[in-house]
């Protein structure tokens, strides 16, 4: 969620990651970071995206380009529907943007 609480748990957490891998587990890999909540319209997002595309590029980490947007059909659909946007036959734009992450993660693996 590209705002500032969001951006400094996203560092909080990277920094938990790297710990446990120095002390537990060394093979430890983090695949990437997901932009969720997104309103690409809004200025802080684009500032705060950017700020999170630096440090995960500062810390060797990919940033995955697809970016899950803020809307209330997320909510909407688990409320209304008891099951998630992704799942309902009537699929939109921006519910499609998961599709756009499967494929994202399925490229990479099989790279």
């Amino acid at each position: 969620m590209p705002e500032l609480f969001g951006v400094n748990g996203l560092i909080n957490v990277i920094e938990v990651v790297n710990d446990f891998k120095a002390n537990v587990n060394s093979e430890l890999e983090i695949v990437g970071i997901v932009g969720t909540m997104v309103d690409s319209s809004t200025k802080l997002h684009k500032e705060l995206l950017e700020q999170a595309y630096n440090y995960a590029e500062k810390q060797n980490i990919r940033m995955f380009k697809t970016l899950i947007p803020r809307t209330i059909q997320f909510p909407n659909a688990t409320a209304y529907f008891k099951r998630p946007a992704t799942l309902l036959k009537r699929q939109t734009k921006k519910i499609k943007t998961y599709e756009l992450l499967y494929k994202e993660l399925e490229d990479l693996i099989y790279e």
